[in-house]
């Protein structure tokens, strides 16, 4: 049996194939120091009802799995393997890979993002296929591998962590690409569906939390820096602070950000490898509001401005913001049985006499008093 086929009787149904591979790119994405060189990344809006797990070792291989209400098609690229367009002739893809593929599916391989100039054809070594209401996975019948080797299109090697999707068997492949220990118990978290815990991130990576280390993974990723800038008044664009401020104790300030208001967001304090900075905000009105990165932010306001601390940490108000008192039980609209309006037989009427108006009260006028001689 070839590498294909082989990998095609290892590989989960599409429900777990799917969990399996967003959980490699959040696992990946914690562990990396940088989400640029992750391995395995996961796009929930490839296209209309597409989604796409993307894998990319920058060495030249990749492969992705594109989820569709149509089915699921799986591309994989070997650049030493001998079926690789670049390796043919006629710069085609290798016969019998792709003949195969259905028409509702095939359109999927022409995507740009599979394509290379200078060659009429998609970057493909290897491919499989599983449409909706289909109960295995499909590939090539008639392909006709080259003499010589145990992984001729490189399924293989591009799938491993597919084929074999223990905990042991990711550990030891991060463990590798990012030389240090990687927890094992960490990684079956994240493989489990769980959600990644700031515990667990810290885990994967002490250093995630650092105020460095956030800041570059928004800088990373232009939506949800777009997205900070937009409805969180966190602009990474806007560094440049009205005026410049300084700490009576000498702490340096760095401005990382601004707000929609004029204000400036400050990291204050040396840094500390794998440790949080406190973060300052300095708004237009010359308040600072203190928050911590990497913990929820402060409700409590410090009315002293920053250039007037005595300290680089500033002093807790006395005055909390107390929370609003909660909502009482709804009131009932029929009248309180002690009511005249509740008795059997009462007929809307007034009770009693108008009220009399008064005469305004005048005070009285005392005589004035003689002085005795």
């Amino acid at each position: 049996m070839s590498a294909v086929h082989a990998i095609a009787t290892l590989l989960p149904g599409p429900v777990e194939l799917h969990a399996h591979l967003r959980a490699l790119a959040v696992l990946e994405t914690a562990i990396a120091d940088d989400p640029q060189y992750c391995y395995y990344t996961f796009d929930a809006t490839w296209g209309p009802g597409e989604e796409a797990a993307l894998m990319e070792n920058g060495s030249g291989d990749d492969f992705s799995v594109l989820f569709t209400p149509a089915g699921v098609l799986i591309r994989g690229f070997d650049h030493e393997s001998a079926m690789s367009p670049y390796g043919t002739d006629d710069e085609q893809v290798w016969p019998g890979v792709i003949d195969e593929v259905p028409a509702a599916l095939r359109p999927l391989l022409d995507e740009p993002a599979f394509c290379d100039e200078g060659i009429d054809a998609p970057r493909v070594t290897v491919c499989l296929w599983r449409e909706t209401g289909d109960t295995a996975w499909r590939t090539g019948s008639g392909i006709d591998f080259p003499p010589g080797g145990e992984d001729p299109d490189g399924s293989g090697f591009l799938f491993h962590l597919l084929a074999d999707r223990s905990p042991e068997a990711v550990q030891a492949h991060f463990e590798d690409y990012y030389e240090r220990s990687v927890p094992l118990e960490a990684v079956r978290h994240v493989l489990a569906g769980h959600p990644l815990t700031p515990a667990v991130a810290t885990a994967l990576n002490p250093a995630t939390l650092a105020d460095n280390a956030l800041l570059g993974r928004i800088d990373a990723h232009p939506e949800t820096a777009s997205y900070l800038a937009r409805d969180g008044e966190f602009d990474l664009a806007r560094t440049d602070p009205i005026e410049p401020i300084a700490l009576p104790n000498g702490l340096q300030v760095e401005p990382v950000a601004g707000c929609n208001a004029g204000g400036t967001y400050y990291l204050c304090g040396p840094a500390v490898p794998g440790a949080p900075r406190p973060l300052h905000r300095l708004r237009g009105e010359g308040l600072a509001d203190r928050r911590v990165a990497g913990r929820d932010p402060d409700p409590r306001r410090h009315p002293p401005a920053l250039a007037r601390r005595t300290g680089g940490l500033p002093p807790p108000d006395p005055q909390f913001r107390l929370p609003r008192r909660p909502p009482g039980p709804p009131r009932d609209p029929r009248p309180s049985p002690r009511h005249p309006s509740a008795l059997p037989g009462h007929r809307a009427r007034r009770l009693g006499p108008p009220p009399r108006r008064c005469r305004p009260h005048r005070p009285r006028r005392l005589p004035p008093t003689r002085s005795r001689r």
